[in-house]
């Protein structure tokens, strides 16, 4: 048989942590001494409730699943402007923010098409440097690595790779190719 005290106590940590009977209560729109009345047994614990607490779960757990797709695909953001408030060396731009913006698929995807463009390039002119290339893969790199997606954020590579971007970018700019050139181009890469 179950033991519905231990289930409310159980069910009400769960929606609201440590100090869940005041929280509970507050949600029920009931007072607060009427759940602690029903964790001592001084009063039996409403039918109707599961009902009520069922919902209360299923709205968190909701607002809980947003909220966790909303930090998975905002960290790299809050990564990005920490380093900008620490002097640190990070990429910005139109292309950067481009990339900024693409789910952590998109960018994993775009790492794909990327290098089957490079190897299908390099093997029709073995002896050439593509910049708009190297500048994309350099950006991809450094999104990656803000964006913890191998499992390791590593600031210091990620650095390195904006450095190697800006590298990079300079060299292809000296080529006429602009950032709405390298965009085009990832747009390009994406569609496959």
């Amino acid at each position: 048989m179950i033991n519905q005290i231990e289930l409310l106590e159980k069910l009400g940590i769960a929606a609201f942590g440590n100090a869940w009977k005041a929280s509970l209560a507050d949600t029920l729109k009931i007072a607060r001494p009427t759940i602690t009345d029903w964790t001592t047994g001084k009063k039996p614990i409403p039918v109707g409730v599961w009902r009520d607490i069922q919902k209360i779960i299923e709205s968190r757990l909701m607002g809980l699943q947003g909220a966790l797709l909303e930090i998975k695909e905002q960290r790299h953001l809050i990564i990005v402007q920490e380093m900008n408030r620490k002097g640190k060396v990070y990429l910005k731009g139109t292309l950067p923010d481009c990339l900024y913006s693409m789910t952590d698929d998109e960018i994993m995807g775009l790492l794909a098409a990327y290098k089957e463009e490079y190897l299908k390039c390099s093997t029709e002119y073995p002896n050439d440097f593509f910049a708009d290339l190297a500048t994309i893969k350099d950006a991809i790199d450094f999104n990656i690595c803000i964006r913890d997606i191998n499992g390791n954020l590593d600031l210091c590579i990620a650095e390195q790779c904006a450095i190697s971007y800006e590298k990079n970018l300079k060299l292809a700019q000296s080529f006429d190719l602009d950032q709405i050139f390298l965009i085009d181009r990832v747009k390009e890469l994406s569609k496959g």
